[in-house]
């Protein structure tokens, strides 16, 4: 699916996607597939970027002591416009997990006030 028209005015998505981007985001050295793909074509059309996070790196366990496999799945992406009013003035981590598969995603945030002359 491509978008018709993409705002221009800041935005921000976050969660768990389902889908990785490349080869170092899956332990066990999954590569991205089509799901991976069309992810990241629509990362693409929305002219996003992912925000760096602090914290673990592989955000998803699959649980299973024999088989474990763990990936990057929950990300932070927003657009050239939210980056530029926030600027310094965000920051985000993974929190540890407690009865999900999944870390949670911690954002801080506050737009930087421009100062009048």
């Amino acid at each position: 699916m491509r978008p018709l028209k993409v705002s221009k005015l800041p935005w921000m998505v976050i969660g768990d996607f389902n889908a990785i981007l490349d080869v170092a985001a899956a332990s066990n050295g999954t590569s991205p597939g089509r799901s991976g793909e069309d992810f990241q074509s629509w990362v693409d059309d929305m002219q996003l970027v992912e925000h760096r996070m602090a914290g673990e790196k592989l955000t998803w366990v699959n649980k299973q002591d024999n088989n474990l496999i763990v990936r990057k799945i929950d990300r932070v992406l927003d657009n050239s416009d939210w980056f530029g009013t926030h600027i310094g003035s965000m920051s985000s981590k993974t929190v540890p997990r407690v009865m999900s598969d999944n870390y949670g995603i911690l954002v801080n945030s506050s737009p930087v006030r421009k100062t009048l002359p």
